[in-house]
């Protein structure tokens, strides 16, 4: 539902470009409106890139079969970025040169979609960028849009869950080297001294990798609390299953990307190895901004309370069996335990505050 989310946020920008003219350099205006899909369907981000196809071409049928737009039926042309910079910059001048596109979105991960802010500022064309790193949104122009969360958004929350929740004071970062990695070490570095986390080391990893351990290795001997994977590549999945391998069974807590359905398929048994894996992803109820917490075999934040001090309280579901669809894990149970139950430790303060509101 997230990339369903991202791709509708392109659609609905095309709707409204839907009452422009096109074709202003003379040629024939396209009998549809055409958007440039640029997504991984190879390379390291294939997994991300693939899902991320179908929900477009889901939501372009549904919008087609019910009019299009403004008479119009919506055309996604695809290219693949191979996971590669410069093949992403070279698939939106085509898009926009050759293919005559109103508008260009590139789906599969931040680092590649950066390359397209230049293109579609030099060709005055609105991009839709999946770019998960606040350090870009300056430089976005007049003509790139980033419709996505940025750390500062969802590092609290699982800084939150290690500190309040297990107790923990020490982490170690395992960040890729791309930029949703650049991104989320500054302000990891940024964010978490105040929230009462210390970590002890930051290691390094390309998103291709296939052997993990010797960051693992380094992670064990600095006798972290707990891990913090930052990327988006199966690299990050990888070495969920490498830690728990060499005995490394301290919490891990992951970013978006890393719950990817293809990885959970892929390593399902160590996501779900106690402690489970934590991952953030955003509550569709309220808006990019709003992440939430899942766990692989517990959903943690099927739903988020705040209270007038800004604290947060987790409600809940039981172990994993059948689908639950208010919650934001596709493997939570049904089964839930009152908000009411789950007290907040911070401050002592309880999590039946009247003042609270469910999001």
């Amino acid at each position: 539902m997230r990339v369903l989310r991202k791709v509708l946020a392109l659609l609905l920008m095309v709707a409204v470009l839907g009452g422009l003219p096109t074709g202003c350099s003379g040629q024939k205006t396209p009998d549809t409106y055409r958007v440039g899909v640029i997504a991984s369907q190879t390379g390291p981000y294939s997994a991300l890139g693939l899902p991320a196809i179908d929900g477009a071409r889901l939501v372009a049928d549904q919008i087609n079969a019910a009019g299009g737009i403004h008479g119009k039926q919506l055309e996604l042309l695809y290219y693949d970025d191979k996971g590669s910079s410069t093949e992403t910059a070279l698939a939106a001048q085509k898009a926009i040169e050759v293919d005559q596109v109103v508008a260009v979105a590139c789906i599969s991960a931040t680092g590649l979609s950066h390359s397209m802010i230049a293109v579609v500022n030099d060709n005055e064309i609105p991009g839709l960028i999946m770019s998960g790193t606040g350090l870009v949104d300056k430089t976005l122009g007049a003509w790139a849009f980033k419709p996505t969360s940025s750390e500062k958004d969802y590092i609290p929350l699982p800084l939150g869950y290690l500190t309040d929740d297990l107790g923990l004071a020490t982490c170690a970062g395992l960040i890729e080297n791309s930029g949703y990695g650049e991104g989320g070490e500054f302000y990891l570095k940024e964010i978490a001294p105040g929230a009462g986390v210390d970590f002890v080391t930051y290691q390094h990893f390309d998103p291709g990798a296939t052997d993990m351990t010797p960051q693992l290795a380094n992670i064990k001997a600095s006798g972290a609390q707990s891990i913090f994977i930052w990327g988006s590549g199966p690299a990050g999945a990888l070495a969920v299953k490498q830690a728990r391998e060499m005995g490394i069974m301290v919490p891990i807590v992951t970013t978006p990307a890393q719950n990817s359905p293809a990885y959970y398929e892929s390593f399902r048994t160590y996501y779900e190895m106690e402690p489970s894996l934590v991952c953030t992803v955003r509550n569709s109820r309220c808006g990019p901004s709003c992440p939430t917490l899942i766990r692989t075999n517990r959903c943690v934040g099927s739903s988020l309370r705040t209270s007038w001090r800004g604290t947060i309280a987790r409600r809940v579901c039981g172990t994993r069996s059948a689908h639950n669809s208010s919650c934001s894990s596709p493997t939570a149970s049904s089964a839930r335990i009152p908000a009411s139950e789950i007290p907040s430790r911070r401050g002592g303060r309880s999590a039946t505050r009247s003042k609270r509101r469910l999001i």
